[in-house]
Parts: structure tokens; sequence; C-alpha cells
């Protein structure tokens, strides 16, 4: 709530004193408009009586001011009503008419009418004689020289009037703007309210949200219009939120993969350390009295323990590949040469599941690789399917594609469902449970390698599957750049 009468006050600021502003430069404009208007209508008046009831007369060389004082008084008489007073100067101190004021022109002012310049004043406190009007008042008036035509003062026309038509205007400007201002801020205190209430209801659901993710709650979204910098932020949130739920799934992803890593990992490792103790113990207890079956004994042991180192050598790889320690030593190589060793150092393995390899290579296939690496790439894959492949047929092919080297190795074996292609680079899955116990000491790592593997090679790889059919994996090769 702080945020809100914040801003509210802001606004409620804003709102009075632009309007504060606004009335007192509209105030002072009204004041000079209608001093202006005054002066000028004054200064017209100043002219009537200096060509109605002013006469210049000249008798031996000399200039006298003769005013008509009955056309004066007529004149005086159909301005009373508006409160004008006439004086008509000859000196600074010498009053031609009224005979009986005494009110005279200082030296600075009487100076600057001699230059013929009239002279405006916006206040005297003057006593004025009228009908209605015979009290000291707050007066303007206007002081215009009459030349003649050598540029000479002859007399100056003063014409006054009382500020009060004046002031009672300025009055009801005064009262209709405080009537406006009033109501101006009413408005603008309930426009400021629903603004600052429709503002912190925004950031109010933002508020809400984000308490929500802090609880764990990622099923959050705000909806935006993208109108401003608020919708903006609204935005950002819900991609971070995405973020963050992504975030959260894979984070879950990995905590199911490292529970499924460490049951499947103390399975593999079971078995062969179970046998190799079950062995040990019957050596202890000397059960093993025939040197036939000591020496077969021993082989079954060196064969586990050679599984496990295996097995450890395999997650050490994949660790390191998922930790980006590895270091490829990429070279071009002769793919097809490097291919045929794997197939002649893996035969006895395949003939022993039934399975026969097909080499439709050419005979010198460029490929740039890792040299140890993609050897383990070639072996994992094909030792998968023979695992995976019961008196069937493994192919492999070869061919280059511009600067690419693709690599395709196929077999007639069990093959997989969609279901189970989404899961074969996961560490320790195997698409057929029965075969949970490999044959040949493999523990369901090795795809998962691969995969890493061929990432770090910045290569391709898809694989097509259907069960009954068989599997083909299509490995692509980047060339040197």
């Amino acid at each position: 709530m702080r945020m809100f009468y914040q801003q509210f006050l802001s606004f409620f600021l804003i709102i009075a004193i632009t309007l504060l502003i606004l009335g007192v430069t509209f105030l002072g404009l009204s004041r000079s408009m209608f001093y202006q208007d005054t002066w000028d209508l004054l200064e017209d008046y100043a002219y009537v009586v200096r060509t109605q009831a002013i006469d210049v007369k000249k008798s031996n060389g000399t200039t006298k001011i003769v005013v008509d004082k009955k056309r004066l008084n007529i004149v005086e008489e159909m301005l009373s009503s508006r409160h004008i007073k006439i004086r008509i100067y000859t000196g600074k101190d010498k009053i031609l008419y009224p005979s009986k004021s005494k009110q005279i022109i200082n030296k600075k002012r009487w100076n600057e009418l001699k230059a013929g310049q009239s002279i405006r004043v916006k206040s005297n406190s003057q006593r004025f004689r009228f009908k209605a009007v015979d009290s000291p008042k707050e007066t303007t008036s206007i002081y215009v020289p009459y030349l003649d035509i050598n540029g000479k003062l002859l007399a100056v026309v003063s014409v006054g009037t009382v500020m009060d038509n004046i002031e009672d205007n300025l009055t009801d400007i005064k009262r209709n703007l405080l009537y406006s201002f009033f109501t101006a801020v009413v408005l603008g205190t309930i426009a400021s309210f629903i603004l600052t209430r429709y503002f912190t209801n925004r950031i109010t659901r933002l508020q809400k949200a984000t308490r929500q993710v802090a609880d764990g709650d990622f099923d959050v979204h705000i909806t935006t219009g993208h109108r401003d910098e608020l919708d903006d932020l609204a935005e950002d949130f819900n991609l971070m939120i995405e973020a963050l739920k992504e975030s959260r799934i894979e984070f879950d992803r990995q905590e199911e993969r490292r529970r499924n890593f460490m049951t499947n990992a103390a399975h593999e490792m079971r078995t062969p350390l179970t046998t190799i103790k079950g062995i040990l113990e019957g050596m202890a207890y000397g059960l093993f009295e025939d040197e036939a079956e000591c020496k077969e004994s021993i082989d079954l042991m060196r064969k586990e323990t050679s599984r496990l180192i295996r097995l450890v050598n395999d997650n050490l790889d994949y660790e390191k590949s998922q930790a980006g320690e590895l270091v490829l030593q990429k070279e071009n190589l002769d793919a097809s040469s490097i291919i045929r060793d794997v197939l002649r150092q893996m035969n006895d393995m395949a003939q022993k599941e039934g399975d026969r390899f097909e080499n439709k290579l050419p005979p010198v296939l460029g490929v740039y690789a890792d040299h140890d690496r993609f050897i383990q790439i070639i072996t994992n894959i094909i030792k998968n399917a023979i695992q995976f492949t019961d008196n069937g047929v493994i192919t492999i092919r070869g061919k280059k594609a511009g600067n690419n080297t693709i690599i395709q190795i196929s077999d007639t074996g069990i093959g997989m469902t969609e279901s189970q292609m989404a899961k074969i680079w996961d560490r320790y899955y195997k698409a057929d449970q029965s075969r949970k116990v490999a044959k040949f000491g493999e523990s369901g790592i090795g795809l998962s390698i691969v995969y890493q593997l061929l990432k770090l090679h910045k290569a391709d790889v898809n694989v097509s599957s259907e069960p009954g059919v068989g599997t083909t994996f299509t490995l692509t090769f980047k060339g040197q750049e």
C-alpha cells in the first residue's frame, strides 16, 4: 500500500501544481489584459478631451491654453457613470482643470511627457468627487502630452478611473478559477485514485506471481496487453517463469537420471562383484581342488574385473564428455580402414550370436575425427547392434556428401518403438529389458557415450527403427573447415 499512497500523492501534486500554475498565469494575463484595455479606452477619452475641450490661442507672440469648461463638463458628465476623472496640466505643478485640484506630476514623468511619451500609471491613491464616489480610491490613469508643431509641450491631459471595475472583474475571475480549481482537484483526486489503483493492481499481480514462484508454483502466467513498460516487465516475467519451469523439469529429469544411475550402476557392479566374491570365498575354503576348475574361476574373475574396469571407464568418459573435459585431436582419417579393423576384432562376438557383417564401404573413405574416439563410436554402435540382433545381418555403408562423411550402420535386430528411440541416449537404458544381463559385459552406457562423443565432434546422428525389422544409425561427420 505504500506505493499506492506514493503514486496517489504524486498524481495529486502534479495535478494541483499544474492547476495552480495555470490559474496564476491566467489571472496575471487577465489582469494585464484588463489594464491594457482600460488604458486604451482612457487614451481615447484623452484624445476626445484634447480635440473637443482644449483650444490654443496666440496673443502678442505667446501661446495660451484655453479650456472650454462647458464642453469639458459635458464630457465629464457623460463619463461620470464610468468614474472617469479628467485633469489638464500646463506645468508639472500647474493644474488648469479642475482649479481646486492639487495633484502634481513628478519631475521624472514630466520630462518623459515633454519628450512626447504617454505615461500609464497602474495604481494611485486619489480622492474622486463624483455623485457615486467621494472617497480615496485606488485608480489607474494615463497622461497624454499635447505638443505643438514644434514639439513643445503645451499641456498634459490626464484621464483616470477607479480600479473597482477591474478589481471586480478580477474578483469574478478569481472566484471562477477557485471553483474550477476545487472542481479540478476533486476530479483529479478521483482520476489519481483510479490511475493509482490501476497501476498498483498490476504491480500487485506481479508481486503475487513472484510469491507463487518463490513457493515453488511455476504454473503462473500474467496476461499482458503490450501497452507499456509494465506489460513488458510482465512479459519478461512470463519468459523467466518458462525458463525456470524448463530448468525445474530438467532438474527433476537429471535428478531422476541420477537416481537411476545410482541404481543401475549398483546393479551393474553388484553382479561381477558378487561373482568375484563367491569365487574368492570358494578359494579360501578350498572348494576348487581341481586345477582346471581353479583356472576357470580365475579366468571368470579376470573377465568380471575387466567388466568392472570398462564400466568405470565408460562412466568416467561420459562424465568428462558432459563436463567438456575431453579434448579431441581431430585429423583426416581413413574411415574404411578403421572400420575394417573393428569388424575383424568383433567378428568372433558376432558369430557367437549367429550374426554376420556386410561391409559395403568404399575402399577409401576420408573422415575428419579423433582417431581413438572414432573407434569408440563405431565399436559401441556395432556392439549394440550385435547385442540386440540374433542370427541377423549387420551392414555398414559409407559415402562422401560434399565435405561431409556419412556412415550408416544397420542391423536386422529386434528394433525399437518411437518411445524407446527417445530414450536410447539415456545412460543405462536398454530397449529390451529382458537383456538386462549383458552377454558381453555391456551395461547400457555405450550409446550415451556415443551421443556425447558425436556432440564433441559436432557430428549429426539420425536413428530409424522398426520393431521386428531392425535399426539404422546414420552418422554425419563434418569435414575440416
